[in-house]
């Protein structure tokens, strides 16, 4: 919704104002049909009235009216006063079953909202509306065919998501010239696109996803040279049509091909020079083919295919992969050569027992997230725990209920103190910082979603000054981690038995970011946030701190929001924040 501003006119006189937002100002307004002339922007909205009725004549003297935006009104009169500058016109909730001939008579309009309305049918015939380059009609659950869109030469996005009812799409979608998003996120009784939709040279994105009737994507699809991004995502869909390969701009596809259970992609599909991103999540099928060919490859998503046991092999290029909840993954492609993984999430991958030679591939990655992976080697867990060089944001995530015997100092609870030993001729680098805690849910209580859910580390330097770092273990993953423990916890709770579950974390933080010396004494105290320590019982039982010499540490660049990274304050020796950073 545009940010609508009011002018700086005489509040008793809001007919001269260009801005209209208050409704009580708004009503004033087309009640005084005289005072209007300077208004360009009004909503008028009554979500807790059944269609209040408006005049259309009241907009007649709103001659440089450009943004209306109408939600739960009713328009009374003829079409043609409403105002020719119209830009952009939003109408929720309308209770229009089909929009009226006299509306079409707006040479500038460029948006055409018209959500959650009772449209049967958009306009009967061809209209003119020669600027319009968005149609958005989402959630009109009642609609059963999309307009005649001829003579819409400027069109570039049609939105029709949830149009449950809509089982037609009107051939002239592949006539337009300037057409580059078609979404119908949705649309259940569609079962097919018209031929003449896949002549299309501009459309950029086709969105398909939740078309539970939708069976089939014609061999033509090659032909729609433009197209980057495919998704379909809870079809009927059985297979990819082999023209895809032909699709040499694709950077996205995604694909909910729910009813397979053997994913077979035609060999020349295999070569997409062009494709980034795929997501083949939700899936059935046993085993992933071997996607090497992919060179362009940065991010892959298998997570939920409950089925999945073997993933043959993976482009090098590959970035980021998500194999979470694959409850029956047991063969992983071997590791060795993916230099350029950052991250790996196989959480819940219940059978699998490692991923071949992932230590020789450490250097690159931020991010390892394998919790609930029960089984687990312990020589794998070592390997990886042990070879971990990256610092900053991220860290490793994994079962656990212990401190490795390799780190030097360790301790029960959430409290560690440690001094810093003379260098003897070595670089001391920085920390290697881990801690487990386990979650013990709470009877009672709803849950609680909480935006900083994030371990923190408390480290004291000598006393004189402290620094607070922050380890993010992602936006969303420890609230996964936390509302599965509750889900559990209800669970068990029926058969009065008490979920535990514990998790540890390891992390690294440079010497570059603390600025230790020998001699230092050091104090960390790992913390849990507030709302989880009191719901669900959640409470840090070990620590344990290295000191890394002589080994490059990588410092972590990643695109995270404000919530990510570590959090570093400096406070003076009269315990005053004299600066801070993120890291």
């Amino acid at each position: 919704m545009a940010k609508l501003i009011i002018s700086e006119k005489s509040p008793r006189h809001p007919g001269e104002w260009s801005r209209l937002w208050n409704q009580q100002e708004v009503t004033d307004v087309l009640r005084d049909k005289s005072g209007t002339k300077e208004v360009e922007g009004l909503v008028v909205g009554f979500p807790d009235l059944l269609s209040p009725s408006i005049s259309t004549e009241a907009f007649a003297n709103m001659k440089k009216l450009r943004l209306l935006q109408l939600y739960n009104v009713q328009l009374n009169g003829e079409y043609k006063h409403l105002p020719k500058e119209l830009i952009w016109l939003c109408w929720n909730e309308c209770p229009l079953k089909s929009i009226p001939d006299d509306f079409f008579d707006q040479p500038r309009l460029v948006i055409l909202e018209i959500k959650y309305s009772k449209l049967v049918q958009v306009w009967e015939g061809s209209k003119s509306l020669k600027n319009l380059k968005i149609l958005d009609f989402s959630g009109c659950s009642d609609l059963e065919k999309s307009p005649d869109l001829s003579n819409l030469p400027s069109l570039e996005e049609l939105i029709l998501e949830w149009c449950e009812s809509l089982s037609e799409i009107h051939p002239s979608i592949g006539h337009l010239k300037k057409l580059s998003l078609v979404n119908l996120t949705g649309c259940k009784n569609l079962i097919s696109l018209p031929g003449d939709f896949y002549r299309s040279k501009s459309v950029q994105t086709l969105v398909l996803d939740f078309c539970g009737q939708f069976s089939e994507l014609s061999e033509d699809l090659g032909n729609m040279i433009s197209l980057r991004v495919l998704k379909a995502y809870e079809t009927a869909i059985r297979q990819v049509p082999r023209s895809t390969v032909r699709l040499k701009n694709l950077t996205h596809l995604s694909l909910g091909l729910t009813n397979l259970t053997h994913l077979q992609f035609p060999d020349s599909l295999l070569s997409l020079d062009f494709l980034r991103n795929l997501d083949l999540s939700s899936n059935d099928f046993h085993t992933l083919p071997s996607l090497s060919g992919l060179s362009k490859l940065e991010n892959l998503w298998l997570g939920y295919c409950h089925n999945l046991h073997t993933i043959y092999g993976l482009p090098t290029n590959l970035k980021f992969l998500d194999a979470s909840r694959c409850y029956r993954l047991i063969t992983m492609p071997n590791f060795s050569k993916m230099s350029n993984i950052r991250e790996l999430n196989v959480r819940d991958s219940h059978a699998l027992t490692e991923v071949p030679d992932l230590d020789k591939s450490l250097n690159s990655m931020t991010w390892i997230d394998m919790t609930y992976c029960a089984e687990l080697t312990a020589d794998f867990m070592r390997k990886v725990l042990k070879g971990w060089t990256s610092c900053g944001y991220g860290g490793i995530f994994l079962n656990g209920n212990y401190v490795p015997d390799w780190f030097e100092f360790v301790n029960d609870g959430n409290k560690i103190t440690f001094d810093i030993p003379p260098s003897d001729g070595c670089n001391f680098e920085g920390l290697t910082l881990l801690c487990f805690y386990c979650s013990s849910p709470s009877q009672f209580g709803p849950y609680i979603r909480c935006k900083d859910s994030h371990p923190l580390a408390r480290i004291d330097i000598n006393n004189t000054k402290r620094t607070e770092l922050r380890t993010c273990i992602s936006k969303e993953d420890w609230v996964i981690k936390m509302r599965d423990c509750y889900a559990k916890k209800r669970k068990n709770l029926m058969r009065d038995v008490v979920y535990k579950e514990c998790f540890l974390w390891q992390g690294q933080i440079s010497n570059d970011k603390l600025n230790l010396q020998s001699g230092d004494t050091v104090d960390i105290t790992f913390e849990m946030p507030e709302p989880y320590v009191t719901l669900d019982n959640v409470t840090i039982k070990g620590t344990g701190v290295n000191l890394v010499w002589d080994k490059p540490m990588k410092e972590n660049e990643h695109d995270f929001d404000g919530d990510g990274g570590f959090l570093i304050q400096r406070h003076n020796q009269g315990g005053d924040a004299s600066s801070s950073s993120h890291v």
